[in-house]
């Protein structure tokens, strides 16, 4: 068999090493013309994206580095491959109408506020890759804040810091608050936030609880600022759901909820008698994030209902002497008095009669208070029941069990914050609070 004649009267084999090289040359000279003509387009847009910078007076911190990025880069002809052109920071609310820093370097403001990072969260390299990072500032020697475009990005990565000590299985008010201090006696933030928020030390957060992470935010927010955070309730529970969907604002709309530590609805808002419920009610999302709380006879004074107790006197000064007559004892019938810590969380004013039996932690108290809904008890509604050897019980309704039994949410409870079935028979009333403008 003859075998076929090579082109160019050279073996085949070396006629491909000819071709492959002259293929390679011609690639190469190609990549060369891209590479120039992509140079002069990317050093034309440095100039128009300097000139731009110039007409709008953009600066960023005292030295407006980003000017000097810019005309440096040019006149090094370097690409944007090889340097990094930082733009100015887009610094905005991703809520309509929240609150925002714009000047991350106005020292007029306590760092967390100015840097859009209520948490006022240490830089760390996980988040350069996280949505809204800007850059760090330095606050104190060796001290860095992260600066974020937007507050709620601020909050999302105070959620995924606390998802990262959850993955660790650090998951406790004290623990938290610890882990957040590196090693420093953090005694006294994790008493601030204790009394802010109700929850003792041991009380586990969890992250898929938006009324329990906005109570325990706030707490340690104003505490790093050393005021009350600026931010609304709306823009922080954006920053949770931000976090949940790893950053991605497209699909997450900001919700207005009575949330639990935001006392009022929007204006002209009155939850009346027999309307339906168009969201699960503040203080029942607070009741829901109590169960577990543990209170006997025999235990001795217990610092989480002091804590109840102290709050409610804060709230509400002309029931201080009243709280304080019971903060002390060794035990008493405390159902009434977690009804009223719960609206109290919420901004509503628990019953409170001139005389002693008119007050809530007299179950019976809350007959008078409130209004009497009409037709089925809704989610968070009070009941009180009244038992054949003549005591009574207060608690929140949370569903008909259609069995003649309701499943209601309450303290004191088998001595517990939890949910229990009573029977439907023993009700005597049922109660909805009416919440208009303050």
């Amino acid at each position: 068999m003859r075998r076929p004649r090579a082109t160019s009267g050279k073996p085949a084999k070396a006629q491909q090493t000819i071709n492959a090289k002259r293929e390679a040359a011609s690639k190469a000279k190609r990549n060369q013309r891209l590479s120039a003509s992509s140079q002069d387009t990317k050093v034309a847009r440095l100039v128009r994206e300097r000139d731009d910078l110039v007409e709008r007076e953009v600066t960023h911190g005292p030295d407006n580095v980003l000017l000097s990025a810019a005309s440096s880069a040019i006149n090094r002809g370097t690409s944007m491959v090889q340097t990094r052109f930082v733009m100015a920071p887009n610094y905005r609310s991703l809520v309509p109408g929240g609150y925002f820093s714009s000047n991350p370097f106005d020292r007029t403001l306590p760092v967390s506020i100015r840097c859009n990072n209520p948490g006022a969260i240490n830089g760390a390299p996980w988040e350069k890759n996280y949505p809204g990072y800007v850059d760090t500032v330095e606050t104190t020697p060796g001290n860095k804040t992260t600066i974020f475009e937007a507050p709620e990005y601020g909050v999302a990565v105070w959620w995924e810091l606390l998802r990262r000590y959850a993955a660790d299985r650090v998951t406790t008010v004290g623990g938290i608050i610890n882990r957040y201090g590196g090693g420093q006696d953090y005694s006294n933030y994790i008493r601030f936030v204790e009394q802010k928020t109700g929850f003792d030390e041991a009380h586990s957060i969890p992250l898929d609880d938006d009324a329990t992470l906005l109570a325990f935010g706030k707490a340690m927010f104003q505490y790093e600022a050393g005021r009350s955070t600026p931010l609304k309730d709306d823009q922080i529970v954006f920053g949770f759901r931000l976090a949940r969907a790893d950053g991605d604002v497209a699909g997450i709309e900001p919700e207005r909820e009575f949330l639990a530590t935001d006392a009022s609805p929007p204006v002209g808002v009155v939850l009346a008698a027999g309307a339906p419920a168009a969201v699960v009610p503040s203080y029942l999302t607070v009741m829901r994030g109590l169960d577990g709380t543990r209170w006997k006879p025999g235990d001795g004074s217990n610092s989480t209902i002091q804590s109840w107790l102290s709050f409610i006197s804060s709230a509400y000064p002309n029931m201080a002497a009243y709280c304080a007559s019971v903060m002390h004892l060794d035990y008493f019938e405390w159902c009434g008095l977690t009804v009223a810590y719960c609206l109290a969380k919420s901004g509503i004013a628990p019953v409170f009669g001139t005389v002693d039996t008119a007050q809530f932690l007299w179950a019976a108290a809350w007959l008078n208070w409130g209004t009497a809904p009409v037709g089925t008890p809704q989610p968070g509604d009070i009941i009180v029941f009244e038992w054949p050897h003549g005591g009574h019980h207060v608690t929140l309704f949370e569903k008909d069990n259609g069995d003649g039994n309701w499943a209601c949410h309450g303290g004191n409870q088998s001595h517990l914050v939890n949910i229990e079935n009573f029977p439907r028979s023993a009700v005597i009333g049922v109660r909805r609070p009416t919440i208009s403008a303050a």
